[in-house]
């Protein structure tokens, strides 16, 4: 097991099974015990160690697998490092991309690298008054120093160019973008968020695994196989930023720029991969995001107590300090708080033990001619308490309400109590 600075394990296998029988894991791979933790509780793989209390903690001499609880496998992370940059796609590090080459989008797309060999594209390094230049992508070659003197045409040109913005022009919104949104390494996420079933079918064993998992194994396939030479990827992205300062350095060639053939069948070998990587993404935030995803579904699905539900029918688009509740709802909302003012601010430790059930039985109907203060509470809450519940906010689950979806509490301080 590799394990590298950033205390992450690395897999380096491409397969889940060593055998057809499917009853022995690939250790290096994406789902190995070694990298990820044991899957039966405080047993290593081999079967030495096997008591909580004797061995807990311990790894195994023999088949190095951690005695340990097997809730390790739903947080453990590992991750795959690549021989070349990938940038990621999510929506963060995608706009950030998005903003050096607002026109030519398809230059980071893994499907059309065929026609972006046939472009001439150059990073142009634009003033900006007050503010760092601004890098952005434009068609032409200028002889001027604005200009990086590299042709774009893929993934990986366009980070040799931001690379040479960074380092060489010192331009701190293309060391950004180099720093943050290009990686070498790609997370492998705990096996458990991406199960495989095994079934027996006709007498033989099948494997029925998650579309994640067959991502990650053709990501290894195409690194194992295509690039077992490439050994020292840091040594010619430097060869190549070399070549770039020797144009630049040097006015007499302050026409030339670099355009090299090796370079283009890199950019090709990485569009391999970035369209994988690009699926995994996909499916990551789909498994998270959506209706069926875990939060979704485990979280914001369940009834939580004291909450509330309200449809807002004739103006949907309505700002958050316009929206007007009933005393009824918001009572529910913030109960725990009228407990704290009916005991601690009004001392009326009676009429606190009378409302303890409420907390018990929180779908019992809250009577608001039966509550004392409740005018009080609600003035005391948005206009006298200024230092117990600064951090409290109103959420609420867009589209119901077309706002900014959580929103600081004390921006309802005109709401309207009705």
């Amino acid at each position: 097991m590799i394990v590298d600075k950033t205390n992450l394990a690395v897999v380096t296998s491409d397969k889940i099974y060593l055998n057809h029988g499917l009853n022995k894991l690939d250790e290096e791979g994406i789902f190995s015990q070694r990298i990820f933790g044991p899957i039966k509780a405080w047993k290593c793989a081999c079967g030495t160690l096997t008591s909580k209390i004797l061995h807990d903690g311990q790894r195994c001499e023999k088949c190095h697998v951690l005695c340990a609880d097997p809730e390790l496998r739903y947080t453990t992370f590992a991750k795959i490092r690549l021989p070349f940059p990938f940038y990621k796609n999510s929506r963060v590090y995608r706009a950030k991309l998005n903003a050096v080459i607002p026109e030519h989008k398809s230059i980071i797309d893994p499907h059309q690298t065929d026609r972006n060999i046939t472009q001439s594209l150059f990073i142009e390094l634009i003033p900006v008054r007050g503010k760092d230049f601004r890098p952005k992508l434009r068609k032409k070659f200028t002889n001027d120093q604005s200009c990086i003197p590299i042709r774009i045409t893929g993934i990986y040109s366009l980070y040799l160019a931001l690379y040479a913005g960074a380092y060489i022009y010192h331009n701190n919104r293309c060391r950004d973008i180099v720093e943050n949104c290009f990686s070498y390494e790609l997370l492998v996420t705990p096996p458990k968020s991406r199960d495989i079933t095994i079934q027996l079918k006709k007498g033989k064993r099948t494997l029925t695994t998650n579309e994640i998992n067959e991502q990650y194994e053709r990501i290894l396939k195409i690194s194992n196989f295509d690039w077992p030479n490439i050994l020292d990827s840091e040594k010619i992205r430097e060869d190549f930023i070399t070549k770039i300062k020797n144009i630049i350095y040097h006015p007499e060639k302050s026409t030339e720029y670099l355009d090299d053939i090796q370079i283009q069948q890199y950019d090709q070998m990485i569009s391999k991969y970035q369209s994988h990587i690009n699926k995994i993404y996909k499916l990551i935030i789909t498994t998270l995001g959506t209706k069926t995803g875990y939060i979704r579904k485990d979280f914001i699905g369940r009834s939580i107590d004291f909450s509330a539900r309200a449809h807002i029918i004739a103006n949907p688009a309505l700002k958050a300090y316009e929206i007007s509740i009933s005393k009824q709802i918001f009572l529910r909302l913030w109960f725990i708080e009228y407990l704290y003012f009916i005991n601690i601010i009004k001392n009326n430790q009676d009429k606190y033990n009378e409302l303890l059930p409420y907390v018990e039985f929180t779908d019992m109907y809250i009577n608001l001619d039966k509550l004392d203060y409740v005018d009080e509470f609600i003035n005391w809450m948005l206009t006298e308490n200024d230092k117990d519940y600064n951090l409290l906010v109103f959420m609420n689950r867009q589209p119901t309400l077309n706002t900014t979806g959580v929103v600081k509490y004390r921006e309802f301080r005109e709401t309207l109590i009705t």
